[in-house]
C-alpha cells in the first residue's frame, strides 16, 4: 500500500501547475474590484460595524475605569483604617495585594482595548480602492 506522502508525490508528479495555483488565484483577484455602488455598501456596512464596536470598546473601558477608581479608593481608604488602628497588618498585606492584583488585571485589559480604528478604518479604504473599473466584479 502505497503511504500518503508517496501517493501525494506521484498525484503532484503528473499535475502541472498546482504549486501556481494560489498566485493564480491571487492576480486574479487583484483584477478583480466591486462595482461602485457594492463597494460604498460594502464600506458603509463594515464602517457601521466599527462605530458599534468603538461604542460597545468605549462603554467597555468606562465600565473598567470606574472599577478601577473604586479599587483605588477602597485601597486608600483601607490604609487610612490600618493608620487608625483598626486594621492589623497582615489584613493590611493581604486585601492591598488583592487590590493591586485587580488594578493589574484592569490595567491590562485597558490596553488590550485600546483598538486603533482609525487604522482600521485606513486599511478598509485601502481595501476597497475608490476606483471601479472592473467588467468582472461581483454584484449583490
Amino acid at each position: 500500500m502505497i503511504d500518503s506522502q508517496e501517493r501525494a508525490l506521484s498525484i503532484g508528479e503528473g499535475a502541472t501547475g498546482v504549486a501556481e495555483y494560489p498566485t493564480a488565484i491571487e492576480d486574479h483577484y487583484a483584477t478583480v474590484q466591486l462595482n461602485r455602488d457594492l463597494r460604498l455598501e460594502t464600506e458603509q456596512t463594515i464602517l457601521e460595524q466599527i462605530a458599534t464596536l468603538r461604542e460597545t470598546e468605549v462603554a467597555d473601558r468606562d465600565r473598567l475605569i470606574r472599577q478601577q477608581r473604586k479599587l483605588l479608593d477602597e485601597r486608600a481608604k483601607l490604609l487610612e483604617a490600618h493608620y487608625a488602628g483598626a486594621i492589623p497588618l497582615d489584613l493590611l498585606k493581604t486585601e492591598q495585594d488583592r487590590i493591586a492584583s485587580a488594578l493589574d488585571r484592569i490595567e491590562d485589559r485597558v490596553s488590550a482595548s485600546k483598538i486603533k480604528f482609525e487604522t482600521i478604518e485606513a486599511r478598509l479604504k485601502a481595501a476597497l480602492p475608490s476606483s471601479a473599473t472592473s467588467s468582472t466584479a461581483p454584484t449583490s
